[in-house]
């Protein structure tokens, strides 16, 4: 937990020490934000960081360096005057102040003789990003003094003054294009080989379900299916990586690239085996077998009433764990192994069908309100 530390400003303690001790600069290691601009009297406020017993200042103007710690409310806000009470007003330039133990969002201000200016703490790992300097005004009315990270800006007619950030936000990069297959307007299959990142090698199993009118599969995403009361059920195991994959290779007709952006790989072998569930020890006992083609394998499933998984008192399932290895060739990245031989893994479970799957006949007559008219 968070300690949270109180204390008044008059009861600081601080420590006063010539700056050469630091060879005319200060450094603090655990200091993760600067005061851009440091002269005169002003103050910062932040949020303590998570994990931070304290939030503390080392401040330095001409030869004398101080260190001390800021208020810490119990919310975790902290807050830190520097002016001429406590001592910590900086009369000259070249001041410095890095604080530790604040988040990203803290501000500061600076008070001149009639306004005070307001601008951000930067944190201190960004001091060596490009700086964009103001435009000068050409104007004599208008003073800038430069610090570090920010430009302290005063118009001398009214005493106005300002704070203008030097280090900017980097724009959001461009995401980078995966390389991998796509479709070209001929409809051939082409790969984007340059300009684009590789993947990790990361690969898993995409189930099928049995087939729907037309001869469509469903993509089984609850882990399970169900067998049916009288006849075999098939579902299909791809192997597949999201992109980010070349062959080596000549890329053939569209064989085993069904969709965009997905790469479904050569399979070079898959295993089962029964997790628990059924009544038998083994997958055969479970009354599920398969076959491994180029790049999927046929999982049948018999069905519940002829095994005696299903009906009257029966109510048996079984969970069967899936594994699959590829030996597709010349692919940038390799596969990468999940266990030894092995480079993805899924689970299945197999239920027996619900009680409305089971129902024979027309469950609403032809004319349910029959008449002799």
């Amino acid at each position: 937990m968070m300690r949270l530390m109180k204390r008044t400003l008059i009861a600081l303690v601080l420590c006063a020490l010539p700056a050469t001790a630091f060879g005319q600069s200060v450094s603090c290691e655990d200091c993760g934000h600067i005061v851009p601009y440091y002269r005169g009297s002003g103050g910062f406020v932040g949020m303590m960081a998570e994990g931070a017993e304290a939030v503390t200042f080392a401040a330095s103007c001409g030869d004398v360096t101080t260190t001390g710690a800021a208020d810490v409310s119990e919310d975790g806000l902290a807050s830190m005057l520097f002016n001429e009470m406590n001592g910590l007003a900086c009369g000259m330039d070249g001041g410095s102040m890095e604080v530790a133990g604040l988040t990203d969002g803290g501000w500061y201000w600076i008070t001149d003789e009639l306004n005070s200016a307001v601008g951000s703490l930067v944190a201190r790992d960004v001091l060596g990003n490009a700086k964009t300097l103001p435009a000068d005004s050409g104007s004599a009315d208008i003073e800038m003094m430069e610090g570090r990270g920010a430009v302290f800006l005063k118009q001398v007619s009214t005493g106005r003054v300002g704070l203008l950030s030097t280090i900017l936000a980097a724009p959001p990069a461009e995401p980078v294009a995966m390389c991998g297959a796509y479709e070209a307007a001929d409809g051939s299959i082409l790969q984007t080989t340059s300009n684009c990142m590789l993947g990790d090698g990361s690969t898993w199993i995409r189930l099928l379900g049995p087939e729907l009118r037309g001869g469509r599969r469903a993509e089984i995403t609850s882990g399970t299916v169900e067998r049916n009361f009288s006849g075999d059920i098939t579902v299909k195991a791809e192997m597949q990586t999201t992109g980010g994959m070349v062959t080596e290779t000549s890329i053939g007709p569209p064989v085993g690239y069904p969709e965009l952006g997905v790469l479904p790989l050569q399979i070079g072998s898959v295993s089962l085996e029964l997790a628990g569930g059924a009544p038998n020890q083994d997958v055969a006992g479970a009354g599920v077998t398969f076959t491994v083609g180029l790049v999927e394998a046929t999982i049948t499933i018999t069905d519940g009433v002829t095994e005696g998984y299903c009906g009257g008192d029966n109510n048996y399932s079984a969970t069967i764990d899936i594994t699959a290895a590829s030996n597709q060739p010349g692919v940038l990245p390799a596969p990468r192994e999940i266990a030894p031989g092995v480079h993805a893994s899924t689970q299945l479970t197999i239920n027996c069908p619900s009680a409305a799957a089971g129902v024979s006949g027309e469950v609403v007559p032809d004319n349910p309100s029959p008449t002799d008219k």
